[in-house]
């Protein structure tokens, strides 16, 4: 089957507009719940796509740490990784301070994605040394959510 160049681009924007309008239309709110607090964070990148049955999720945002600090938090479903660099609100900088999850740094932890909600229930947070931060912390994102305001709820 022959296609265009026209028609490849055409097929490729189709797929790439709701998920570039969803991220720049909304500024998705997040908390990451620990025993020594909540972290909070605006993703300023927040896209879900499922492909061939594959879930493939990119959250990306800096926020405030439970003592005021800044963070940047990112999170891959493919890698089944979750990266925060503590001391910097930017990606590609760091302080060498992390908190880390996922199967090859501390535990797989599953990822459940619905309507635009993302929720992971238990992760395995350790810091850059590979020492336990928290056995059973608890991660919110709202992707539809509107504003900057980001606070826990009970």
């Amino acid at each position: 089957m022959k296609r265009s160049v026209a028609g490849i681009l055409c097929a490729a924007l189709a797929l790439a507009l709701p998920l570039a309008a969803h991220a720049v239309d909304s500024t998705p709110q997040g908390r990451l719940e620990t025993a020594a607090g909540v972290y909070a964070f605006n993703a300023t990148t927040c896209a879900i796509h499922t492909e061939d049955g594959m879930l493939d999720i990119l959250i990306q945002g800096a926020g405030t740490t439970p003592d005021g600090d800044i963070f940047y938090l990112e999170l891959q479903s493919m890698g089944g990784s979750l990266d925060i660099e503590l001391g910097v609100d930017g990606p590609f900088q760091s302080l060498d301070r992390q908190i880390r999850a996922g199967e090859y740094v501390s535990a797989a932890f599953t990822i459940d994605a619905t309507g635009g909600m993302i929720t992971i229930p238990d992760l395995m947070l350790v810091d850059q040394d590979g020492q336990l931060v928290d056995a059973r912390a608890q991660l919110w994102i709202d992707c539809n959510a509107q504003g900057p305001d980001v606070s826990p709820s009970p």
